[in-house]
């Protein structure tokens, strides 16, 4: 099955069957690439479904991509993202999660660093995290919400 034909099972248009399906297919799949919102935003909570079903393994080299789904917590599939990266390992995601902590703060984005400040429920993270990443969101969120 081509991508094209895969990403006509996952749009939240399609019948609930055929979007299960689509989830099955998109499984088997080695190269995750084509889920991390790089088609319509219809497929994008299929797609989410898909990826937190990938092991740590699976998922570390799409780490950036998974934070930067953060961006908009009201994107589709950006809670199954961020309830998945609660779950990662710290050790695989504190060097990415400080990176886009840091490009938040310089882009001035205070909605995604509040959506990353989430992360800290993962105790392997929050242990890892540098004074510098926690005292940006600890100011971004007192200032912001």
């Amino acid at each position: 099955m081509n991508d094209e034909e895969l990403f006509n099972l996952l749009d939240w248009n399609s019948s609930r069957e055929a979007q299960e399906e689509g989830i099955r297919i998109g499984l088997q799949r080695q190269n995750l690439e084509i889920f991390l919102q790089t088609y319509d935003k219809g497929i994008w909570e299929n797609s989410a479904r898909i990826l937190a079903q990938k092991s740590d393994e699976e998922l570390k080299k799409y780490i950036p991509k998974l934070l930067e789904w953060l961006q908009d917590i009201n994107w589709p599939g950006a809670i199954i993202i961020l309830n998945r990266l609660k779950k990662i390992d710290g050790k695989l995601l504190i060097k990415d999660f400080e990176m886009a902590i840091k490009k938040a703060r310089e882009e001035e984005e205070v909605n995604w660093i509040y959506s990353l400040s989430h992360l800290l429920e993962n105790v392997s993270l929050k242990n890892m995290i540098s004074m510098d990443c926690l005292n940006i969101i600890e100011k971004n969120n007192s200032e912001y919400y």
